[in-house]
């Protein structure tokens, strides 16, 4: 029995020897390969060091947009068992293990205080007190946490000086599994301002909107990747003396991200949307979008997008990825009746004689309830074209419309499609774009709608992309958002103008339609901005969103400025409002034109056209070339088309040409005004000022419209 267990022994031992025999070789042998590999993996590794994103400055100097260095804070609460050179616990005299604390007791007694005071500055949504409990609860458990959250994106400089504090240095975690803490963001300097431009990061894979997507590939540069060693656990350091054929990814430098230069001017910005937030205030609105384009280059110097925050119950803010210029779609209303007019005076099989009367306040024009369109507004019972426009008869409209087109009505959507940028733009935002809607015209009712700006539905960037071109004189630019890339060289690449559209129409054609477009502003639905020394042109939109009877509405208004010769376009709108274009847009509008006017060095050169009485109206100055095409234009509309072409200096008058004079200088009218924009203009003028009382403009000497000399002493008087 006794050599039967002693046998059985040996064969397990055996048995055992085998197996131990057999793994080492599979280890060594078999198996060797992959488990040296995996060690040298643990031993050395590819670690990637971030690029630091671009920066975004506006048209102006100033930093939009920018990365910051920020950490992720936790505190090491914890205790851990002391070991020694060999890695044993190390034990007392007590033979009890040896227990050590990341932060001694000394240090966290005495500088609690001060610890919490500086967490306090740092994350000021608690106090001081409350984060002292919070530690001291959590420093008395049994097992504390040894890498507590306290909070994400701290500053980097509060997350240094925090970690500096004495006694402290080892308990805020510096990484965490070989990952630092410290990490970048993406911020806005100027907040929430422009914010759609700019664009808004979200989601865990940081996808972003605005520019930051549209140029995205060159913001953000290349990471580095760099073969490291751990040196000791979480801690890596670079070696340059690994051979690449430890791993098949190679390593690359780090190249930061290029910075771009947006169109935005931030002062620009900043009127457009405090103006804009005031005007959807005052007429609750529940959004909005006020946009200022460059005529010339297509560049948008302001796109504010303003929401009603019903969660946050914060006003009126811009929120994420609701560009409300570029993707937001609504019918226009009175602000297409430009366009269909545009398309018909293109149109050479219409002949717009002198004579010809359009019907308006009310007609009907299939016999049909469906067929009578109504003006809400007092007018007259018939006007021509022009007065049409300016006094925004929907009637009148629908008579032009059903005159020529009754029986064509896909030529003159057609003929729209051909001068509207009807497709999406592809713009430099990244955001989405629509093309623009139509609904059927063979209903009676929609196209007589479809006249005067209903049955279609558009965005606010194609409307004003439209008008910026009849501003241009016909040619229509793309908008454009990004003025230069800089990748760090002495020479920018600059953006240039996109042209969509060299002619939507003549440049004759386009003349006639500013002169409408200023009588509008003049003694139309947009007297309410008619106070300026620059003149604006344009045309309100008031467009029902609703049933009659409720009436709220999508009110809006789209000009240009100045209006003599036109360097900006602008267009506000406002959603959801009981109030008019005229009243609830148009100040809007005034008010960002008033602050891009002054801030115009260049333009403030500009000599000032004033109207006399006395003298031919004074109207845009054309080349010689366009002269008899405008004349014949303006007769054809019923339009006073005498005017002073100041540059040239040569009058048109009924009964032909003639050379004119006009006075070196002629004094404006500046009653009304405040003291600052009367100040602003004459001293522009080489006039000096002198003023007495408060208010606005009450009297001035010398009169309006008399000559004046430059240096001249102008007396205002404010009441």
């Amino acid at each position: 029995m006794k050599h039967r267990m002693v046998l059985t022994l040996w064969v397990l031992i055996m048995i055992g020897a085998t197996v131990l025999l057999w793994g080492l070789i599979k280890i060594q042998w078999v198996d060797g390969d992959f488990w040296r590999a995996r060690s040298q993996s643990r031993k050395i590794t590819d670690q990637r060091d971030p690029a630091t994103r671009g920066d975004i400055f506006s048209s102006d100097g100033k930093t939009l947009a920018t990365s910051l260095l920020v950490c992720d804070l936790y505190l090491d609460l914890g205790h851990r068992t002391c070991l020694d050179a060999d890695g044993r616990p190390i034990k007392d005299a007590d033979n009890k293990i040896v227990v050590d604390t990341t932060i001694r007791t000394l240090a966290f007694d005495t500088t609690l205080d001060l610890f919490c005071q500086m967490l306090h500055r740092a994350l000021p949504t608690h106090s001081a007190a409350y984060y002292k409990t919070k530690l001291s609860n959590e420093r008395r458990k049994a097992k504390p946490n040894q890498c507590m959250l306290i909070a994400h994106n701290v500053p980097y400089t509060q997350w240094a000086a925090l970690s500096k504090v004495p006694g402290w240095e080892r308990g805020v975690v510096k990484s965490i599994n070989g990952k630092s803490v410290a990490h970048q963001i993406r911020t806005h300097i100027y907040g929430n301002m422009a914010g759609n431009v700019m664009g808004f990061s979200y989601g865990y894979d940081n996808k972003y909107t605005g520019l930051e997507k549209s140029y995205d590939s060159l913001l953000r540069g290349q990471d580095g990747i760099y073969r490291c060693r751990r040196l000791t656990r979480g801690t890596w350091l670079p070696d340059d003396n690994i051979e690449a054929t430890l791993d098949s990814t190679p390593k690359q430098m780090r190249i930061d991200g290029m910075n771009i230069t947006s169109t935005i001017d931030t002062r620009l910005q900043d009127i457009a949307e405090q103006s804009l937030r005031k005007a959807l205030i005052q007429g609750g609105g529940t959004s909005g979008c006020a946009i200022l384009m460059e005529v010339s280059t297509g560049y948008v110097l302001a796109c504010s997008n303003l929401t009603r925050d019903t969660t946050s119950k914060k006003g009126y803010t811009e929120q994420i990825d609701h560009n409300i210029a570029c993707s937001d779609m609504y019918e226009p209303g009175s602000t297409f009746k430009t366009v269909v007019l545009t398309a018909i005076m293109n149109d050479t099989s219409v002949n717009l004689d002198t004579s010809l009367r359009l019907r308006c306040r009310v007609k009907n024009f299939d016999g049909t309830p469906e067929g009578e369109i109504v003006d809400e507004h007092a007018l007259h019972d018939t006007m021509n074209v022009a007065e049409v426009v300016i006094n925004s008869s929907n009637v009148g409209m629908s008579d032009l419309g059903w005159r020529y087109y009754k029986n064509r009505r896909k030529e003159l959507k057609d003929a729209v499609c051909d001068i509207f940028p009807t497709q999406a733009m592809h713009l430099d935002l990244g955001t989405a774009e629509y093309n623009q809607r139509f609904i059927s015209l063979r209903p009676t009712r929609s196209f007589l709608n479809f006249c005067f700006g209903y049955s279609t539905a558009v965005s606010p960037m194609q409307m004003i992309t439209f008008y910026n071109a009849i501003a241009g004189n016909g040619r229509m630019v793309k908008p454009l958002f990004c003025k230069e890339v800089n990748s760090g060289s002495s020479n920018p690449t600059t953006i240039q103008p996109v042209i969509l559209n060299e002619h939507i129409c003549t440049a004759a054609t386009a003349k006639c339609l500013q002169d409408i477009l200023r009588q509008v502003v003049e003694r139309g639905t947009a007297t309410t901005i008619n106070n300026t020394s620059y003149g604006i042109a344009g045309k309100t939109g008031t467009a029902k969103t609703r049933p009659q009877g409720e009436c709220p509405n999508n009110a809006s208004f789209i000009g240009f400025f100045p209006a003599d010769n036109p360097k900006y376009t602008c267009m506000v709108l406002i959603k959801n409002t009981y109030r008019s274009g005229g009243t609830a847009a148009a100040p809007v509008v005034k008010q960002i034109a008033d602050c891009a006017m002054a801030l115009d060095q260049e333009m403030g050169k500009t000599k000032i056209l004033v109207h006399d009485d006395k003298l031919p109206k004074a109207m845009p100055s054309v080349p010689k070339g366009y002269r008899e095409d405008i004349a014949k234009i303006y007769k054809l509309l019923g339009l006073d088309f005498r005017y002073a072409d100041t540059n040239n200096l040569w009058v048109s008058y009924d009964n032909g040409f003639a050379p004119y004079t006009p006075p070196s200088k002629i004094m404006p009218d500046c009653k009304g005004m405040s003291i600052k924009d009367a100040m602003r203009m004459l001293h522009k003028m080489g006039l000096k000022v002198k003023f007495s009382g408060y208010g606005k403009v009450a009297n001035q000497t010398p009169k309006a419209r008399t000559s004046i000399e430059e240096g001249q002493s102008v007396i205002l008087q404010l009441k």
